[in-house]
């Protein structure tokens, strides 16, 4: 395998998305009496819509690994 082509590379992204974490939420603290009274969300996997710099180039290397 040369060389990952951008159809290749969208399947991997779509299957990577299925195992993204829906969401990676935080308790958050009342500033007044300190304890938690919510949540604050960090990242959620409906944000994530292209691949991330890198994406390509792991999927590179683990077809060269794989050889």
């Amino acid at each position: 395998m040369s060389d990952v082509t951008p159809i290749m590379l969208k399947a991997a992204w779509n299957e990577a998305r299925k195992w993204w974490p829906y969401r990676v939420v935080e308790a958050k603290k009342c500033p007044a009496c300190g304890q938690s009274k919510g949540f604050v969300v960090h990242q959620t996997s409906i944000h994530v819509d292209e691949p991330q710099p890198g994406f390509k180039e792991a999927i590179e290397a683990a077809l060269r690994a794989g050889q």
